[in-house]
Parts: C-alpha cells; sequence; structure tokens
C-alpha cells in the first residue's frame, strides 16, 4: 500500500509519483513527480517546472478549459506527452498548473480499481477480478 503524504499536506492526502515523458523521439522524462489522487478531478494536470525541464513549452493555441468550484471557466496551456502512472502509459495532451505537485484526476484514475484506507492513511492498486 502506499502511504498518505502527511509531511507537505494536512489532512494526509493520497499522493503518487509519476513520470512524464515527452513524445516525437526526444526521450526524455521526469521520474517521481508527486501528484495528489484526486478522484474529484476530471482531468490530470501537471506542474509547469517539471513541463521546463523537459524543454517543452506550453501553446497558448493549445489551452483547455477547466472548471473551477465556483462554476467559472478557466483557460489552462496545455502540452502533449506521456504520463506514467502505477504501471500505466497514457499519452495525450494535459493541462499545466503553476503548483510544486501535479494531479492525478480521473481520466487517468478510471483505468484502474483503487482501494483507498482513509483511517489507515493507505491506498493501493487493487487486483482486478
Amino acid at each position: 500500500m502506499t502511504p498518505y503524504d502527511d509531511l507537505h499536506y494536512e489532512p494526509p492526502t493520497p499522493v503518487a509519483l509519476i513520470t512524464l515523458s515527452t513524445l516525437e523521439g526526444r526521450g526524455l522524462s521526469i521520474p517521481k513527480i508527486l501528484a495528489l489522487v484526486d478522484t474529484g478531478a476530471d482531468v490530470t494536470l501537471l506542474p509547469t517546472w517539471a513541463i521546463e525541464q523537459l524543454g517543452l513549452s506550453p501553446q497558448p493555441d493549445n489551452s483547455v478549459p477547466l472548471a473551477w468550484f465556483d462554476g467559472s471557466i478557466h483557460m489552462a496551456e496545455s502540452v502533449e506527452l506521456e504520463v506514467s502512472f502505477y504501471g500505466g502509459r497514457f499519452q495525450g495532451r494535459y493541462a499545466v498548473i503553476d503548483q510544486t505537485h501535479g494531479i492525478v484526476g480521473r481520466n487517468l484514475l478510471s483505468h484502474f480499481r483503487l482501494l483507498s484506507d482513509g483511517s489507515a492513511k493507505m491506498w493501493q492498486r487493487h487486483a482486478s477480478g
């Protein structure tokens, strides 16, 4: 099981380590990027610092709309790359946020059966079956 992060977050929060990789044969990747596991987020969001380390530049003309809790819509720049999470590899367009961590949303989480034990502050991928 993967422990919740109680060092950086109060209350403790389920987190994962993801890897970002460039497409188009560049072969660059950044492993072990901290990301919140957020079942309430529709999409996965990636930190700007990691995108910059890969040498990618978000294109304003490829912005994606993000809905906020207050119902407002904000446009976020995006990039195309591969996200590796829990053994899965997902190529696509991802919104970029100015945060120290990423957010793994339901667009990736829906590919897995996850078991969360909030009282034990642990989560894991649940075996299929």
